[in-house]
């Protein structure tokens, strides 16, 4: 049995597939570099648990939840912003004009979204992790290197 998040977010004005939110993110790392600006923050969330809930629950049941928990993420996203999923587990936030302090209140959001699935037995687990321009950056860091950084911390 398998669950996954690409099978609950469907296409909205600001979920990308990856190569599009690759894209967005490299554009926003050569505008940083060239101009300084704009200051913008990226988010890894990554669901733990998938295959312990599919077997307690059934996948049916296991996927409706993550479907849920997946929606309520998304709903929770400014339009402005970007998201896209890599994986089965892995779901991304880019966050423009969002600086250091304001990405810790949505990483704690996040959190709080994930607590009202903690009843669930057993419970999904959430890991979140994430870097804000520009003090995060590194040299000649691309995005899929960037991406590559903050997703290796959540292992």
């Amino acid at each position: 049995m398998r669950i996954s998040l690409s099978r609950g977010l469907d296409s909205g004005p600001g979920e990308l597939d990856v190569e599009l939110f690759e894209y967005s993110l490299d554009w926003l790392l050569e505008a940083h570099r060239r101009y300084g600006e704009p200051v913008f923050s990226l988010i890894c969330l990554r669901l733990s648990n998938m295959p312990q809930v599919a077997a307690a629950l059934g996948e049916a049941q296991g996927q409706a939840l993550v479907d849920s928990l997946l929606v309520r993420f998304v709903d929770s996203v400014r339009a402005a912003d970007r998201c896209t999923q890599t994986g089965d587990d892995t779901l991304w936030l880019l966050l423009p004009y969002t600086d250091g302090e304001a990405r810790m209140k949505v990483e704690q959001r996040l959190r709080r979204l994930s607590d009202l699935f903690e009843d669930q037995s057993p419970a999904i687990g959430l890991q979140v992790g994430g870097v804000t321009a520009p003090m995060d950056l590194r040299m000649h860091e691309d995005a899929g290197i960037l991406m590559e950084r903050v997703a290796s911390r959540l292992s």
